[in-house]
């Protein structure tokens, strides 16, 4: 794995060989020249990995033994040791486009207990939305898969997303959020978590929505209760109903073209 990772060559051109090396690590010394070192790195990163290297060389398929890797004991501990993750984590935040991020991701296996949670966090934290809405859509995936212990470390990826200032990554986040309620887990993790109450009101409906579906835990309820939710929504419902009941008395008054009394005293004969 430390090998070169040789582009192929394709047309006209030929794509010199990087090593892996290269790709993930700094190879100037001191602080003025940091900008020029990683300008040399998203070069050599384009060079081996841009997106006609992934089309028409068989670079993309370096991450497929990564992922073969990231799956066993013994890789995770290569990987470990030659610091792999930290690679990959690299090129993620690097990436100029979602494609080489949600090929990592798709890539890696996320079952067992690695640094492959933490690239995903990375791909979350990307300045890219694409990026970043393409990691939550990935993390349903995980969560539909039943990777182990998901709820233990995806929660807390998704309630980043719920924050994130992109409205649809926010709002793909919290609708991931809605269907991981739907396991006992899951749920009891976003139950363990009374800070999660203010912050979802603050969203406005969607996350009330979410914070109704605490309602049918006997945990959820109680946590609702004392952070005063449910007396907020009965007051709510309290003056929804008056403010029917007078649309529905004006709506009856307006039928008979008078108030009903009026219309009464006027059948009896009454001035």
């Amino acid at each position: 794995l430390k090998h070169e990772l040789t582009c192929q060559r394709t047309g006209a051109s030929d794509t010199a060989s990087v090593p892996l090396d290269a790709v993930g690590s700094d190879d100037g010394s001191g602080d003025s020249d940091s900008d020029e070192r990683q300008q040399q790195r998203q070069r050599r990163i384009e060079r081996l990995l841009g997106p006609h290297q992934l089309e028409h060389t068989l670079a993309r398929h370096y991450f497929a033994m990564l992922g073969a890797l990231s799956s066993t004991h013994r890789g995770l501990e290569l990987m470990k040791k030659f610091a792999l993750f930290d690679t990959l984590k690299d090129l993620v935040e690097s990436a100029r486009s979602d494609e080489l991020g949600a090929l990592v991701l798709v890539s890696l296996d996320f079952n067992m207990a690695s640094d492959a949670r933490q690239v995903l966090a990375a791909a979350l934290s990307s300045p890219h939305a694409a990026l970043r809405l393409t990691s939550v859509r990935h993390t349903r995936v995980l969560l539909r898969a039943r990777v182990q212990a998901f709820a233990l470390w995806a929660i807390d990826l998704l309630l980043m997303g719920v924050a994130d200032r992109d409205g649809r990554v926010a709002r793909e986040a919290l609708d991931v959020l809605d269907e991981a309620f739907e396991h006992d887990e899951c749920a009891e993790y976003l139950i363990g978590k009374p800070a999660l109450v203010s912050t979802l009101q603050s969203i406005g409906d969607i996350g009330v929505d979410l914070l109704l579906r605490f309602l049918a835990k006997p945990t959820g309820f109680d946590l609702l209760l004392r952070c005063g939710f449910v007396d907020a929504r009965i007051r709510e419902l309290d003056a929804l109903c008056v403010a029917y009941a007078r649309r529905f008395a004006a709506h009856v008054a307006g039928a008979f073209g008078s108030t009903p009394h009026a219309h009464v005293r006027r059948r009896a004969g009454v001035a």
